[in-house]
């Protein structure tokens, strides 16, 4: 199942507010099949490396129009 504009939508408020970690774990869980959204999840919570947040935000409003 993939992720909706709103989950996205969420996602991305809550990158404002400085608070991500229990978001993309709830999230990440509920969406496993949703591959890009698992890719972005696993780069805000370092997974990847120190996450560029600007890039992982277009990425996010990309899916979101999707």
């Amino acid at each position: 199942m993939r992720a909706s504009h709103w989950i996205i939508e969420d996602i991305l408020k809550a990158i404002d507010e400085g608070d991500v970690s229990g978001l993309c774990e709830k999230y990440g869980k509920r969406y496993h099949g949703d591959i890009q959204l698992r890719e972005i999840i696993c780069e805000l919570l370092g997974e990847k490396g120190t996450p560029d947040i600007d890039r992982i935000k277009e990425k996010l409003k990309e899916l979101a129009e999707r």
